[in-house]
């Protein structure tokens, strides 16, 4: 039986519409989560300078996901029950977004490092 951690890092933006991150090591699957936030979404928000909420859930032993922002399931491999994993919450992490660049987006190197700064400043609860 597999014992790793596995944990997913959800960015809800409105109307189950978000992006996430599913990785063994928490503080990745925050950090990709919160880059892939930013990605997908800078262009219909304003993600710069603005204060952003990342969920962590505990997935370990469930192979799929399905996440939609109201709701989140888990499954196993080789059963088609489905598990609510609301109750799987560990974290949510407050992180405030750095501000934009005069010269670079918010895909840009040094704008993600910022983000990666933010992070170590961010605010953790713990649910």
């Amino acid at each position: 039986m597999n014992t790793q951690k596995d944990y997913l890092a959800c960015f809800n933006i409105s109307g189950g519409a978000g992006s996430w991150a599913r990785n063994p090591d928490k503080s990745e699957a925050i950090k990709k989560c919160l880059h892939i936030s930013v990605s997908d979404w800078q262009n219909l928000y304003r993600l710069y300078d603005a204060q952003m909420s990342i969920m962590v859930f505990n997935v370990t032993g469930y192979d799929d996901i399905r996440y939609g922002g109201e709701y989140i399931h888990g499954y196993k491999k080789g059963f088609e029950t489905k598990h609510d994993l609301s109750d799987k919450l560990e974290q949510i992490v407050r992180v405030k977004t750095p501000p934009l660049g005069k010269c670079s987006g918010m895909t840009s190197r040094s704008y993600m490092a910022k983000l990666d700064q933010a992070l170590l400043e961010a605010d953790i609860l713990i649910v």
